[in-house]
């Protein structure tokens, strides 16, 4: 029985997944919600397996591992549009015909990174 509630849920979120901490975070689209300051049409809202909302860009972080060629990475993966964070740390903006899900599942599986998640885009509180 589980294993049937198991393939239905993968069934039901089908691609729409990242890899974080090793682990398959699945989203379902939610209703597109603006957060008050936030305001920007190309995000995307997602609900996660335990009910959060998280809206998705069109960025990508990246960390790649100490060997990493990251100049051959960037040319093999045809990637022109990333800026530099910290260290090792890449951010990749992709343009609009690309999955981000689809891309940062194949950057994260390549033996040159550590992770490669979409950037998610938090909701501001006042304090």
């Amino acid at each position: 029985m589980r294993f049937f509630l198991l393939l239905f849920i993968t069934f039901l979120y089908s691609d729409e997944f990242y890899y974080e901490f090793g682990k398959k975070v699945f989203l379902k689209p939610a209703l597109n919600k603006m957060s008050r300051g936030v305001i920007k049409s190309d995000v995307r809202y997602y609900k996660t397996e335990n009910g959060k909302i998280v809206g998705i860009g069109r960025k990508i972080l990246v960390k790649f591992k100490d060997k990493a060629d990251i100049k051959s990475f960037f040319s093999k993966y045809k990637i022109k549009n990333y800026k530099k964070l910290y260290g090792n740390v890449f951010i990749i903006v992709l343009d609009n015909k690309q999955d981000i899900f689809k891309f940062s599942q194949e950057l994260y599986c390549d033996e040159d990174t550590i992770y490669a998640i979409p950037n998610k885009i938090k909701k501001y509180q006042k304090r």
